[in-house]
């Protein structure tokens, strides 16, 4: 019986069928990159590439392209040696059932110095994540991660305010000044024909053509949610349905944290071959005397604000969304967002930096095989949110979860200026990525409308808002990475980065708005899986 099982165990392992695809492909932008420059072009009028993750029915299979790179070589055609440099670690393909298995890792070291002391900094993280298919229509996806890390000094910092290590989960202390955290994900799809996608997971989502999201991003840590998705023409419509968290010590019950709910409509359309434009509207809303989901925001082809007045709109939160993308030749997409939070037009008339008046906007331009260089990719975008965006009177019911923001992990009151470019040749890659930004913040005394978790009536005055106005800092970050593909099949890299922050403010005030100076050299392995933001 053992060896039978042991038999069985290895055609597992041994199995190369790679036609094994999940409903929608890694929410990352490595993985976005590889599949978007061979979908942008004039002649498919048809793919939707702000809805992240992609989905992969819309999408040829990249997989394939991996196999260009196969390492051949003695070492290379042991199984060892298969499953370390060129395929998965498991892939089961039988009658009405696929499935793959393959384990994350991130083992990193680093040097930091700077303003701070030098220290050595470590990420070890184990996990794995595994997906499949039962039958044509039901996907599934699963993933863990356990992490132990010592964390660059401003990350740090946001984790030791927040309790959440950005993007990652609750951190706890681990070994002096480390922490302990630990991150999981799930989905399960159902394809209904082409025409509807039902998700139910606990996840992230992304809308926009960006480096960032005015509207939702995937900087904020995991929720449970569920996502309906329709297409039809040149059409595609999503429903979200979240379920999200504040844990602020002053809001939790009998240890409980306090629960709130979100739902989302996105409508993408495809203007000819060129244009698109697509539409958003959320609404927030605690759970305050057990309301529970509201039933009100169940319908999935209504406008939200008319049923938040119906409902009583002091007990929620509305925002409104308007994007568009021009592509302007094969590969070349000129993109934006319009975000509208509040909206006063005596405001608009009289000027004076009203604080009402709550708006962000995007402008970028994304290039893949820019310049006719194969696989060399460049992006400009510039962000910007005026003070008191995405905040509420009510904290608990502004746009944000787990103490930090759904959209721009800058939170408001921002101007920000970036230029990305990566380039990839065979298995090796090179990423650089310059981020320059104006913020206005808040101190002890004054809340100026940069952070999202404070009331906006707890503002100073109500003109002479401008964006950068008080508190006037400058952030300066350059990350440079460069790396060999270990294992293409699983995104498995080796690395080695230099990441230089500097923040600096007109007027420090010590103890509490200080000038900083870090510089991080890193080494290590990972697999390239998730997106990880600590570019703020």
């Amino acid at each position: 019986m053992n060896k039978l099982f042991f038999a069985f165990f290895l055609v597992l392992l041994s199995s190369q069928i790679s036609q094994a695809q999940f409903a929608y492909r890694y929410l990352n932008q490595a993985d976005d990159r590889e599949v978007e420059r061979l979908v942008q072009t004039i002649s498919n009028d048809r793919i939707h590439s702000s809805i992240r993750p992609l989905r992969t029915r819309d999408l040829p299979s990249v997989d394939s392209l991996h196999s260009l790179y196969t390492i051949q070589g003695k070492f290379a055609s042991t199984w060892v040696g298969r499953k370390m440099l060129n395929e998965r670690l498991v892939n089961v393909n039988a009658p009405g059932f696929q499935w793959r298995f393959d384990p994350l890792v991130d083992f990193t070291l680093s040097s930091e110095s700077g303003s701070t002391d030098s220290r050595v900094l470590y990420t070890n993280t184990r996990g794995f994540i595994m997906e499949g298919k039962i039958g044509r229509d039901v996907s599934f996806v699963s993933s863990f991660r356990e992490n132990q890390s010592l964390l660059p000094f401003w990350v740090q910092q946001f984790t030791q305010e927040n309790r959440v290590v950005p993007g990652q989960g609750i951190g706890r202390k681990y070994s002096g000044l480390g922490y302990d955290f630990a991150n999981a994900t799930g989905m399960l799809t159902y394809e209904a024909g082409n025409y509807f996608a039902f998700t139910f997971g606990h996840g992230q989502n992304f809308i926009g053509e960006g480096h960032r999201s005015l509207f939702l991003s995937d900087a904020a840590f995991n929720y449970p949610f569920l996502k309906i998705e329709t297409n039809v023409w040149r059409l595609k419509y999503i429903n979200y349905f979240n379920f999200m968290t504040d844990i602020r010590p002053e809001v939790e019950v009998n240890n409980v944290f306090a629960r709130k709910f979100t739902t989302m409509h996105y409508l993408s359309l495809n203007l000819g071959k060129r244009w698109n434009i697509n539409f958003f509207e959320s609404i927030v809303w605690a759970d305050y005397e057990n309301r529970g989901f509201d039933v009100n925001f169940l319908n999935p082809i209504i406008f939200y604000r008319p049923v938040e007045f119906a409902a009583g709109s002091e007990g929620s939160n509305a925002l409104l969304g308007l994007g568009a993308s021009y592509l302007a030749k094969d590969r070349l997409m000129i993109y934006g967002q319009f975000l509208l939070d509040e909206f006063r037009s005596q405001d608009i008339v009289s000027g004076g930096g009203a604080w009402g008046n709550k708006f962000g906007w995007q402008l970028g331009a994304k290039w893949y095989d820019a310049f006719d260089v194969d696989k060399l990719f460049l992006r400009f975008e510039t962000n910007s949110a005026r003070p008191y965006t995405y905040s509420h009177f009510d904290v608990t019911t502004n746009y944000g979860h787990y103490n930090q923001a759904l959209a721009h992990p800058w939170g408001a009151n921002f101007y920000e200026f970036i230029l990305q470019s990566a380039y990839d040749f065979n298995r090796w890659g090179v990423e650089w990525m310059i981020d320059y930004g104006l913020q206005g913040n808040d101190d002890s005394e004054n809340y100026y409308g940069r952070g999202i978790y404070q009331s906006y009536n707890d503002r100073p005055f109500d003109k002479g808002h401008d964006i950068a106005r008080f508190n006037r800092s400058q952030l300066f970050i350059s990350d440079l990475r460069l790396y060999w593909m270990m294992n293409p099949a699983i995104r498995l890299r080796t690395e080695i980065g230099l990441t230089y922050r500097s923040l600096q403010f007109d007027s420090p005030i010590p103890g509490e708005l200080e000038n900083q100076n870090h510089m991080v050299f890193s080494f290590g392995f990972r697999t390239n899986v998730f997106n990880r933001y600590y570019d703020f």
